[in-house]
């Protein structure tokens, strides 16, 4: 089986738009899956990259730019970090994908 590593420049997209329900009250999310059946309560950070990527198709540093201006980060490789584990969880629930399609 081949072997796919992710670099910082694979850009990001939501995996099925049409399949996701959304429900905001205020910073809280919730986001209802049809494909999967699953219901995902979000984080701020989460529920702001989803939106991004429903927009674009975004790499790591672009998203750490745009979130970088709503959420705090001790350090420019902090955010960096937390928001790449960030994108591995939604990948693993199948809410986003790497524009080339692998996961």
């Amino acid at each position: 089986m081949r072997q796919y590593t992710r670099t910082r420049s694979d850009r990001w997209k939501i995996a099925a738009p049409d399949a996701l329900c959304w429900e905001h009250w205020g910073e809280e999310s919730v986001l209802f899956d049809r494909r999967s059946s699953q219901t995902h309560l979000l984080t701020a950070m989460a529920t702001e990259c989803l939106l991004l990527l429903q927009d674009a198709d975004l790499d790591l540093d672009q998203l750490a730019e745009k979130l970088g201006e709503r959420f705090e980060s001790e350090t420019e490789q902090a955010m960096l970090e937390q928001i790449n584990q960030l994108l591995l969880t939604l990948s693993e629930l199948g809410l986003i994908t790497t524009v080339s399609g692998w996961n």
